[in-house]
Order: C-alpha cells, then structure tokens, then sequence
C-alpha cells in the first residue's frame, strides 16, 4: 500500500542505513520488522529496536493515533531465525539489512524498497544495487576479465551480494574460480576505502565493490 509505504518512509530516521523492505497490507496493524547487519543477534537487536519499535510505535501513536504497532527481533543469526522462512510463513512484515541481501529479497518474495540510505540522507534515487569489478585505467595488465586470472584482487564482506557473490559468478561465467584462479585474495569487510586506496597503489590488480558506493564517492579513475 503506498500510503503506508509513505508514512513508514517518513518515519524512519535519516540515519537508516540500509533498505526497509515492504511486504505487509495496510490491512494489518501489528507489523514485524526483522534486521541483520554484521554483528551479532544480541547486538543489533539492542542497536535497533530503539528505531524500529520504541520509536516507530511512539511515532505512529503520536502521528497516526496509533493504527499501528512493531516488534522488532533480529533475523538470519540462527536457523530459527532464517528470514527466507519467515517470508515464506509470512511472520515477517519488513527486513532491515545490507543493500545486496534486500535485492535479493525482493527479486524472489516481490518485497519494494521503502526506505534507503542513499534516499534519505544524500537524496538520491535508490538506484540499482549492483557489483563493480574494477581496476585502474593506468593498469595495462587488466584488459578485459579474464586477465584477472592469477592477479591480486581485494573483495568486500565475505556474505554481501555486492561485494562478493555477484563478483564470484561474474568471474566464474567468465570459467575463474576466485579460490583457485587467483594468486591472492584479501578480504576487506565493510571497509571499503583502504581496498580502493590499495587498488589505486597498484598493491591489488583490481577488487570487487558495491557499485553505488563507488558511484557516491565520485571515483573516476578506475
């Protein structure tokens, strides 16, 4: 419902850090709200139950004379917790977690971005959540992908979509296998930036990167 869709949006605070996904009907007045990022069960649900419960239900009661009410509870950490489960047994109304997870999510469920970073704190169209394998331009061993193969090549959180899983089929529809082809990986996390500065030194051949992310800090010269 997009009436909904726009109350929760506005509801949400600027600091939201990733997509809120929508699956729930306007029908409904008790929602779920489950979320993951790279912490553990315990953590997040401390960090982001003052968001997504304490102060969606304070602010629904105070703007919407309370037609609706959320419990937030942490996903994806135990088998019980599965979101793909939750989904399916429709126990779960929107997901909190990383860009490429959410796209994920929404190719094969049908769920609609309501909320993103990108949106509300820089004020850009949420755009298409997507892979960037990239090298340097000054970089003559790298001419196309396959002369990857034996390089060095830097590669974001080992569970992200964006900056791993969408890079390792690209490379294996192109016959590379990142864990036998390559002659070093190294594993930045969410550390984006000492990937880009060590690909720019020439220290790595090229690295795989949240393409957005690369869009938002203007780097032209890869």
């Amino acid at each position: 419902n997009f009436e909904f869709s726009m109350k929760l949006s506005l509801a949400c605070l600027a600091a939201t850090a990733a997509v809120c996904a929508l699956h729930a009907s306007a029908q409904k007045t008790k929602y779920r709200i489950g979320g993951w990022l790279p912490a553990t069960g315990d953590a997040i649900y401390k960090k982001l139950k003052p968001v997504y419960e304490d102060y969606l239900n304070d602010y629904f009661r105070r703007e919407y004379n309370g037609s609706a009410t959320f419990e937030f509870v942490s996903v994806d950490y135990s088998k019980e917790s599965y979101s793909d489960s939750m989904i399916s047994n429709k126990t779960l109304d929107f997901l909190h977690s990383i860009p490429g997870r959410t796209v994920c999510v929404e190719a094969e469920f049908g769920w609609m971005p309501v909320v993103t970073q990108r949106g509300r704190v820089h004020g850009l169209d949420p755009g298409v959540q997507g892979t960037v394998l990239f090298s340097m331009k000054t970089n003559t061993n790298i001419k196309n992908i396959s002369d990857f193969r034996g390089k060095r090549i830097g590669i974001g959180y080992l569970l992200a979509s964006n900056s791993y899983h969408f890079g390792y089929q690209l490379f294996l529809q192109h016959g590379i296998n990142l864990f036998t082809d390559m002659s070093m990986l190294v594993f930045y996390g969410y550390d984006y930036q000492p990937m880009l500065d060590d690909v720019t030194k020439e220290k790595l051949d090229g690295g795989i990167l949240t393409s957005t992310w690369l869009a938002d800090n203007n780097y032209d010269i890869f």
